[in-house]
């Protein structure tokens, strides 16, 4: 009786068993999707597995429900494999492929791995619910959505500003001191709002080709041919940011970012605890200065080689924001626009900083 079962579960593994040989792509995709998505559950273990299922590859954190495609995996079974477990195995194993049966087998050309699957039944569902398409995101969108993750708040108090929002016609991010803003064909009916981790997401799947991006009630759904993300709504108010976008500016200021970044670190050695009160003096010539009257302390410096165009102007930063600000810029040149000094200026086009009063101890 023994032989027979043991034949028949031959006969059940053979007709199961599929082999496949992940891209070096699909191996990339699928390890740095782990470190997005999986992470140790004590509440949920089975968020800490991958489903596969139809054939596909599935993760989620219950924010994001990841799906990797055109993996041709073997579409009659559904399964659940630890995902600390499959790293392991992809972080060891240069080359290998998969046999699928009634265990997953991991070989390259001298080894092999054996992993005893687990049952799907409580890996949670991928949200299923009609949704709108809104338009898509290009691989410019990409490089400006990577570059206002930047720019988002930490406060879980107020979620918003832990997002990016397309709104409007921009893609834009706060954290309440500065203001990410750069124009984009995305024009969503009502604002979007995507997580870090979504943003994450869209980094790593956007570059290979468009992102389809649309919207419903409590989803959003983000697809190409290779990856399906439906990330849940954050359904707050986004703050009006074009209020604070200056209209014209009166004064530009062009100079080495690596100068000025040297002189406001120095400034700060110096300037007032508390504020933070950095002075910029545009009039021919570009003097930055800091003190601190209650300990004597000052600092001034003319910076070289600034280009100054429009009119005199003096204005106040604090010179911890601005210095942030200067260290996500990739360019060599740091261009400022001013209009007033209660106004913000603009730093290379697409950042906000906003001003500090300038009393007359400063």
């Amino acid at each position: 009786m023994l032989n027979y079962v043991c034949i028949l579960s031959e006969i059940i593994n053979k007709k199961y068993m599929k082999k496949t040989t992940l891209t070096p792509f699909q191996v990339n995709y699928i390890k740095k999707v782990a470190r997005l998505t999986i992470k140790k559950n004590g509440v949920l273990p089975i968020l800490d597995s991958f489903l596969i299922q139809n054939g596909e590859l599935m993760a989620t954190d219950l924010q994001n429900f990841v799906t990797i495609k055109g993996l041709n995996l073997n579409k009659d079974l559904q399964f659940c494999i630890d995902g600390k477990s499959l790293l392991n195995v992809i972080d060891n194993m240069s080359t290998f492929s998969i046999s699928q049966g009634r265990s997953i087998e991991f070989c390259s050309y001298s080894e092999k791995m054996i992993f005893e699957y687990e049952e799907a039944g409580e890996f949670p569902k991928t949200p299923v619910e009609n949704s709108e398409i809104q338009g898509f995101i290009t691989k410019e969108d990409v490089d400006h959505i990577a570059e206002a993750v930047k720019f988002t708040g930490h406060d879980e108090l107020r979620p918003a500003l832990t997002c990016i929002a397309l709104k409007d016609g921009y893609i834009a991010a706060t954290d309440a001191h500065l203001l990410y803003f750069k124009k984009s064909g995305i024009q969503p009916k009502k604002p979007v709002l995507l997580s870090k981790s979504t943003c994450h997401l869209i980094s790593l799947f956007g570059y290979i080709e468009p992102l389809r991006l649309s919207v419903g009630t409590a989803y959003i759904t983000i697809e190409n041919s290779i990856v399906k993300i439906v990330s849940r709504s954050v359904d707050e108010n986004y703050p009006d940011f074009q209020k604070v976008i200056p209209t014209e500016t009166t004064t530009s200021i062009v100079v080495s970012k690596d100068e000025l970044h040297d002189t406001i670190r120095k400034a700060l050695l110096v300037a007032d605890p508390i504020t933070k009160l950095v002075k910029f003096k545009a009039n021919g010539t570009l003097q930055i200065t800091a003190k601190n009257s209650n300990h004597g302390r000052a600092y001034k410096r003319t910076v070289d080689l600034a280009k100054i165009d429009g009119y005199e102007i003096e204005i106040g930063f604090n010179g911890k924001f601005f210095d942030k600000a200067l260290s996500t810029t990739n360019s060599y040149a740091a261009t400022i626009e001013l209009g007033s000094p209660t106004r913000a200026a603009i730093l290379n086009k697409n950042i906000l900083v906003m001003p500090v009063t300038i009393n007359e101890e400063s």
